[in-house]
């Protein structure tokens, strides 16, 4: 079947690597939101926009990952007939391997030693802490999710890895923030990732992905996307010391209350899929600044 892949990210990519050899779908192109990358070739597969997807001969559009909902929504608003639509669910998800998995491995710990040395405090959180959790390789999400408690941190976080790069054969990236929010200001650090070098078509490349923890009186939350994830400040209060195969991550010492009120009691147990409008406290800035 002449089939097209939903986001040439992290989540595309995975797909395009896992079915792209496979019998039962014939990848032979992505549709993406990001107009930049119309015309682009992917492993020499074409890249459209998502609104040219009716020009495209195709028999199925395979989506996935926390956005699917969104992008179903999308297809089925441009027309698209919702048999030709081919939910992955999370079961089938893993970004792990041999590869990346090592080098997962050898980023998270040299990230915790420079950490731990610099004094810089750190917190394991979200998908990430579900994983460790779970006994589960931290490979296996798309990225390594880690909260820091100010713009400052952050910013001295950047600068301390940008120099390691060539050392350690590192990407270290600064993404700024385009248009102003309550919080921060065009210009600002909205976040940082840093990845290792590997061949997308290969591996996923190893990625941290450092974020600022901000505070208010009661509560304590981050940016996801152009929204905001809340939580009781007092479960970030201390931080307890995690086993991660040879070292140690740090997490929020209450772990426990936090991901029950961000994923629900039963947050140990993965489900069959996960959308963005799954979690519990996730708020327009709006709506966080009437309640914090």
């Amino acid at each position: 079947m002449k089939t097209i892949i939903f986001s040439i990210g992290a989540i595309g990519r995975l797909f395009y690597r896992k079915y792209n050899n496979s019998d039962k779908y014939n990848i032979i192109g992505f549709i993406d939101n990001n107009p930049n990358l119309k015309g682009e070739l992917y492993d020499d597969k074409p890249i459209y926009e998502v609104n040219q997807i009716n020009d495209i001969d195709v028999d199925k559009i395979l989506i996935g990952g926390v956005h699917f909902e969104a992008m179903r929504d999308q297809l089925l608003n441009l027309g698209v007939d919702e048999n030709k639509i081919d939910l992955i669910d999370d079961s089938q998800i893993t970004y792990s391997d041999e590869i990346r998995s090592k080098k997962v491995d050898d980023l998270v710990r040299l990230f915790c030693q420079v950490m731990e040395k610099e004094g810089i405090k750190y917190y394991l959180i979200a998908s990430s802490l579900l994983s460790l959790l779970r006994g589960d390789d931290l490979a296996k999400v798309s990225d390594v999710d880690i909260m820091l408690d100010s713009k400052e941190d952050l910013a001295k976080v950047y600068n301390l890895f940008k120099q390691f790069e060539s050392e350690y054969d590192i990407d270290v990236t600064n993404y700024l923030v385009e248009t102003n929010t309550h919080f921060l200001n065009v210009g600002d650090s909205s976040f940082v990732t840093i990845s290792s070098k590997v061949d997308p078509k290969i591996s996923e490349p190893a990625m941290i992905d450092i974020n600022i923890l901000f505070e208010s009186k009661n509560h304590r939350f981050y940016r996801l996307g152009d929204k905001y994830i809340y939580f009781d400040k007092k479960y970030f209060q201390d931080r307890v010391y995690l086993d991660y195969k040879d070292f140690k991550i740090p997490a929020p010492h209450m772990y426990d209350p936090y991901l029950k009120e961000t994923y629900g009691e039963n947050y140990i147990v993965p489900p069959k899929t996960w959308s963005e409008t799954d979690f519990i406290t996730l708020v327009t800035e709006k709506e966080l600044l009437d309640i914090i």
